[in-house]
């Protein structure tokens, strides 16, 4: 297959071979991913699209390392995709902001996680708080989630 773009140097940092996955439920054995291929290069940007149920959730669940394969294998780099990973990030529909955490709280939990030192965090964390806004932005409290509304072109 001719891609329309090879990303930045060709080299493929995610890569599905023969991915399945498949669950018992209430109705029976759900086959939710069938043999799925899939090679995406450094910096490449992909859209998955498909009508509800289809496996997006699945396929995305799989390679951010949520969930393993029942059968074939997910890489990153070449390695086995084993669950959760600094490298690899996730957006989710809903904004996952932790509403008892202060706005520069919530920017310094994932470097937090990743047991980045105290001062480099706090480094980083003023770094992007001054990129998206005024410094004491960092010290409101968050109300609780708030929600999205979706654009409405119909109107």
């Amino acid at each position: 297959m001719q891609r329309a773009y090879d990303g930045i140097n060709g080299k493929t940092v995610v890569k599905l071979e023969d991915v399945e996955l498949v669950y018992n439920s209430e109705i029976g054995t759900v086959t939710a991913l069938a043999q799925v291929n899939l090679d995406i290069q450094e910096g490449e940007f992909i859209c998955v699209m498909g009508p509800s149920g289809c496996g997006k959730s699945t396929l995305l669940n799989i390679i951010s390392g949520f969930m393993q394969p029942t059968d074939g294998q997910a890489l990153m780099n070449g390695r086995p995709i084993e669950g959760p990973d600094w490298q690899r990030g996730v957006v989710f529909q809903s904004p996952p902001l932790y509403p008892w955490l202060t706005i520069k709280e919530n920017v310094n939990f994932g470097l937090r996680m990743r047991n980045i030192p105290e001062k480099e965090r706090e480094a980083i964390t003023a770094e992007y708080l001054e990129i998206v806004g005024p410094a004491d932005f960092k010290t409101i409290d968050m109300p609780g989630p708030a929600p999205v509304p979706a654009p409405a072109p119909w109107k």
